[in-house]
Order: C-alpha cells, then structure tokens, then sequence
C-alpha cells in the first residue's frame, strides 16, 4: 500500500518535471523568435537609415 502511493507520488513529480521542462523548452523557442524577430527589424532598420542618408547625400532634400 505504502509502495503503491510512494510510486503514484514519484510519477507525479516525474510528470511535473516534465512539464516544467516542456514549458522552458517552449519558452526558450518563444524567446529565440522574438530574438530573430528583433535581429530582422533592426536589419531593416539600419538598411532605411542607411538608405536615407544616401538619399539626402545624393538629393539635397529642403525639409
């Protein structure tokens, strides 16, 4: 009886272990795309500033 619930216990702190780890592990992938995502836009950023700044070296532009 005593085995049967310490075995029950040991499972169920196996099956929270495991679903701790499955919601890091999504966390972690969550975190890497917002990572990518951020790396992308400031790309893009950079890219129209630098387009930018050639625009007005090339094209004095009255603003």
């Amino acid at each position: 009886m005593l085995f049967r619930q310490r075995g029950k216990l040991v499972r169920q702190r196996g099956d929270v272990v495991l679903s701790t780890e499955m919601l890091f592990r999504q966390r972690g992938v969550l975190f890497y795309q917002r990572g990518m995502l951020f790396q992308v836009i400031s790309k893009w950023m950079n890219l129209f500033r630098e387009l930018e700044q050639y625009i007005n070296s090339k094209f004095k532009f009255p603003l």
